[in-house]
């Protein structure tokens, strides 16, 4: 009876202790991936999905179409459509459309992601803009703004508007104690 009880002992301290290592390995990878979500993400590699790509033999153009998700660090950029142009081996330009491109961006560790959206997406890595035109609107910490064109840096954070139809650039801007979050 005692050998058994060992036994039992024995196959429960097993089973505990692959599910220590198991969280501690998820911990890690979170940790890994969250030490990525910073600005140097814009010297990782582009990562680009998509239904159906085609490259032009000799031109350092791309075209995605359907479903296209590109990602890189912790920016994910949602389109239907994207065209790429490369210069000297680099990254110049990423012209995405669709029924409503998709951003999502991490600017900071300690700070909430930004979401955004519009029919249109310019992204040119160099100087790191992305623009999103038509129907575009971008939010972070429940702030939204929403314009025809939206231009924002991901090096400063800053973000410029230009006018809707009617004239005018909205804004919500929450009045919350923002320090007690």
């Amino acid at each position: 009876m005692n050998q058994h009880h060992n036994k039992c002992e024995s196959v429960k301290q097993t089973h505990f202790h692959r599910i220590i290592l198991s969280a501690l390995f998820t911990m890690i990878g979170l940790t890994l991936h969250t030490a990525f979500a910073l600005p140097e993400d814009r010297q990782l590699p582009l990562y680009i999905d998509a239904d159906w790509s085609e490259f032009t033999n000799g031109t350092p153009t791309g075209i995605y179409k359907g479903n296209v998700v590109m990602v890189q660090g912790n920016l994910e950029i949602l389109a239907d459509e994207a065209i790429f142009q490369m210069v000297d081996g680099e990254l110049e330009y990423i012209i995405a459309t669709g029924d409503m491109v998709k951003i999502k961006d991490l600017p900071k560790l300690n700070e909430p992601w930004v979401f955004g959206e519009g029919r249109k997406l310019s992204y040119f890595p160099k100087r790191q803009i992305l623009e999103l035109e038509t129907d575009a609107q971008v939010e972070q910490n429940r702030d939204i703004v929403v314009a025809n064109k939206i231009i924002y840096n991901l090096e400063t954070r800053v973000i410029n508007a230009e006018r809707k139809e009617d004239g005018r650039v909205h804004f919500t801007i929450q009045m919350e104690n923002r320090d007690q979050k």
